[in-house]
């Protein structure tokens, strides 16, 4: 029987997303949330691989996971998004830590790539920590902040 719940952490449990998470998509995405679950639940039953609608205690507090990657973007998409009324940084790097194991191994990744600036929850220094490596700026109008960083099955991890 398939699981519910296709990812676990410490403190968080990762979900399939569904219409139901129309309240969560819009507080972490504002009047975007409507299209950003629309499209994780054409990815999730496309390719069976969408972001994760996240819960701490049968809450629910995000949004975060992979999305398969695309053109020059090769390998799969990280990302993460927390609502506010959340502790980001112990979350996120607890987040990232068993996401990169699940990729990997789940997955069966070798190429992991996000985005990271100013406003991501994931931040450089994080992913830097997580073995992830600054490959340059992403292509985004308006922010030049805006850095593509990857990790591969080959990357170092640091302690």
């Amino acid at each position: 029987m398939k699981s519910p719940y296709p990812f676990r952490t410490r403190h968080l449990v990762g979900r399939e997303p569904s219409e139901a998470d129309a309240t969560v998509y819009g507080r972490v995405y504002g009047a975007l949330g409507e299209r950003e679950l629309q499209r994780n639940l054409q990815d999730q039953a496309r390719h069976f691989v969408a972001p994760w609608t996240l819960q701490v205690g049968g809450r629910d507090v995000g949004v975060g996971g992979f999305r398969l990657g695309f053109g020059a973007d090769d390998g799969i998409e990280l990302m993460l998004s927390l609502t506010p009324d959340v502790p980001q940084v112990g979350l996120a790097g607890e987040f990232l830590t068993d996401a990169i194991l699940f990729g990997a191994g789940t997955l069966r990744a070798d190429r992991v790539f996000t985005f990271a600036d100013s406003e991501t929850t994931l931040s450089v220094r994080m992913l830097r920590d997580a073995a992830f490596h600054d490959t340059g700026p992403a292509p985004v109008p308006g922010r030049p902040d805006r850095r593509i960083m990857r990790w591969t099955s080959a990357s170092p991890v640091r302690a």
